[in-house]
């Protein structure tokens, strides 16, 4: 189970360091890939291919939006093999995804890990109707719907 947070930086080649709590559970060579809201998305290889790729293989070729997430997911994704000092290389494509210039945070969400820009995540807590009260009443009001 993957919780909390830590605040580090990307080097100017734009290497990371997944911090150690959660590189163990992530194994070697985790995979990463762009998430909403401007994260990255990190998961150990079998949780990987658990929850993606082995639903992607499935989809219906001729679905132009079912095609279109594979294509995104897969085009996206990099196994984060670590160099001798730790750190992984995130391609300029992520980079740019997730607004990356100088400060992250890395965060626990229960079954993955997720990078963001320290920027782009204190904007995304600061938004209308994140707070732990909101999104408590959306979803209650979510689950008295669909009963």
């Amino acid at each position: 189970m993957f919780l909390g947070r830590f605040y580090h930086q990307i080097d100017e080649k734009g290497r990371v360091r997944i911090p150690t709590k959660f590189k163990e559970q992530l194994g070697d060579e985790p995979f990463i890939t762009s998430g909403s809201n401007g994260s990255l998305l990190v998961y150990s290889q079998q949780d990987f291919y658990n929850k993606f790729l082995s639903k992607l293989t499935d989809l219906a070729i001729e679905d132009v939006e079912e095609l279109q997430l594979a294509r995104i997911f897969a085009s996206n994704a990099i196994e984060g093999k670590e160099d001798k000092q730790g750190r992984i290389l995130l391609p300029q494509h992520l980079i740019d995804h997730a607004g990356i210039s100088k400060n992250l945070i890395t965060i626990g969400v229960v079954d993955h890990v997720e990078i963001w820009s320290e920027e782009t995540w204190t904007a995304y807590n600061k938004a209308e109707g994140s707070s732990l009260d909101s999104v408590i009443a959306r979803l209650a009001a979510k689950k008295k719907k669909e009963s």
